[in-house]
């Protein structure tokens, strides 16, 4: 997914920024997503919001992994806390840099991925009652 506003791109689930995207399952512990974003600034900060089977909306800091100075590209990866509960993660990933920021506030509910969580296993510690 790709989206530019007020002169900023950001993207993700791309050939180089790999990570949960769509109907993908993927493991209730050390999930991470990378976002890709232009022009490369060390001021750019990314967050990413999330909520888990539609709940209360959370966030996630990214942190800076690798910056292209030749392309002028800012790699981040925001990881997840574990999941213990729900079925479906929807997130929205939202790159800042000098007051601006991509995707706008009125793009933000059709810019958004998810993913589908494993199912729990019977007998974990998260399903034990004491």
């Amino acid at each position: 997914m790709n989206l530019t506003h007020d002169g900023l791109t950001l993207w993700f689930g791309t050939p180089d920024t790999p990570g949960p995207f769509d109907e993908e399952v993927v493991a209730r512990e050390g999930v991470s997503l990378l976002v890709g974003v232009h022009p490369a600034n060390p001021t750019n900060s990314i967050v990413v919001r999330y909520r888990v089977d539609s709940g209360i909306m959370q966030s996630v800091p990214g942190r800076e992994v690798r910056t292209d100075h030749v392309r002028g590209r800012q790699y981040f990866v925001a990881s997840f806390p574990s999941f213990v509960t729900g079925n479906v993660v929807e997130y929205w990933p939202l790159l800042s840099c000098g007051g601006r920021q991509v995707p706008a506030a009125s793009q933000m509910d059709r810019f958004r991925g998810h993913f589908r969580l494993e199912p729990k296993r019977v007998g974990s510690r998260s399903n034990r009652t004491t």
